[in-house]
């Protein structure tokens, strides 16, 4: 690749170098032959039914999700509807409360709702290039200045059929638009290796546990609880101490990497966690409930913490070490219903103070976590392998579109 000359005219900042020429400006809607959104009524449910009726939050990392609460609809009536409008170079789009999550349609026999747009671009246009276009910032950020509504965000038709497109060639095209495909099936494929990683994890550990011997203890009695204070921008300094924040801090799994990337000048004891391994938790997260309770284990001494987050000191009389990886593929789950929100998702000490945990015996904790740690190194490689994988995608999507 080559990064184009810094010339007026439409031009990416980076290129196949056997292109050259400018980019053509287009509306989305003159490239396309259809675009249209689905129906804003309820369809009629049949749990037998072949097909499924979906929306914007069924679109994830650019495909269809289908789960066990999806509506299921008959053929006929989704054929009624919108069915038959998706075709071979469909692209859909979520609309309405989540907005701008994108997604391939291959052929799943599906139906769409409101909050669900579907655009088909023309033969001379390739999706992937169309789809990956509209994945970029610039396009983003388009989508948030036209949103209507207050309480439930909305994205128009109108805006969408007006939003501004560069075309180049359609060897260009198709050339950028398999490039780009071939790092999300790296990113897939290395998805799917630390989902193994972490099935062989909870199979061990249910293995461990189920032939173990338990004590039960409450959460309150494992050691004392602190609250974390907020940083807030002010407070960071390239000058100060080295400091955790919440975004840094539950990126990895069941632990913190030994690198910090934040420095503060704020110096509060409230604020320092000891080098004791203290079991950290996050206060409110985006993310789903299993994925919230997953406290961490500090491995640094004395790092300050600035963020949305609580934490136990654990008592001398428990083996904290080996209690913090018990939690990441234990408890979490455990925890997880005294979780509350939905879009924003909270937990707070009081609710969980008072739940009954299992421990097992210090000499089977020994057992598990000899393997775990060692599996949970493997986990945060190739999770530093998926990460790397994505930030290349994300740099790639801001220099290959204009």
């Amino acid at each position: 690749m080559t990064e184009e000359k810094k010339i007026k005219g439409n031009f990416p900042n980076l290129r196949f170098p056997e292109f050259e020429g400018e980019w053509e400006e287009i509306r989305l809607d003159d490239s396309c032959d259809k675009i249209g959104d689905g129906i804003h009524s309820t369809p009629k449910y049949d749990d037998t039914g072949d097909y499924f009726f979906i929306n914007g939050n069924n679109f994830v990392k650019g495909k269809i999700i289908i789960s066990e609460s999806t509506k299921r609809i008959t053929k006929t009536e989704a054929e009624k509807y919108n069915a038959h409008t998706l075709v071979e170079n469909t692209i859909l789009i979520s609309i309405n409360g989540t907005i701008g999550n994108l997604a391939l349609y291959n052929g799943e026999p599906v139906m769409l709702g409101k909050s669900a747009c579907y655009i088909n671009p023309q033969k001379t246009q390739n999706r992937l290039f169309t789809f990956y276009q509209l994945s970029t910032n610039r396009i983003s950020n388009y989508f948030t200045s036209e949103l209507t509504g207050s309480t439930i965000k909305n994205l128009s038709l109108k805006s969408i059929r007006n939003t501004i497109l560069y075309s180049p060639v359609s060897e260009e095209q198709e050339e950028i638009g398999e490039f780009l495909s071939l790092i999300d099936q790296r990113i897939e494929t290395q998805s799917k290796i630390i989902e193994k990683y972490e099935s062989l994890i909870k199979g061990i550990m249910d293995f461990h546990f189920k032939k173990s011997r338990r004590n039960v203890f409450f959460i309150k009695e494992l050691g004392e609880y602190f609250n974390v204070m907020n940083l807030s921008k002010g407070d960071l300094s390239d000058n100060g101490k080295e400091c955790i924040l919440y975004g840094e801090l539950f990126t990895t799994y069941g632990c913190v990497i030994n690198e910090v990337k934040s420095r503060t000048t704020k110096d509060n004891c409230k604020l320092t966690l000891s080098s004791r391994n203290d079991l950290l938790f996050p206060s409110s997260t985006t993310v789903d409930a299993y994925s919230l309770i997953s406290p961490s284990a500090i491995l640094k001494e004395d790092i300050i913490l600035g963020g949305d987050m609580f934490g136990i000191h654990i008592n001398e009389n428990f083996n904290n070490e080996y209690l913090s990886y018990l939690f990441n593929y234990i408890y979490k789950q455990e925890l997880a219903k005294y979780a509350k929100g939905s879009t924003i998702i909270h937990l707070h000490y009081n609710e969980i103070r008072n739940a009954k945990i299992e421990i097992p015996s210090l000499e089977e904790q020994r057992k598990s976590v000899k393997v775990l740690r060692l599996l949970q190194e493997k986990i945060i490689i190739e999770k530093c392998l998926l990460q790397t994988s994505v930030k290349q995608k994300e740099y790639l999507l801001q220099q290959m579109f204009i």
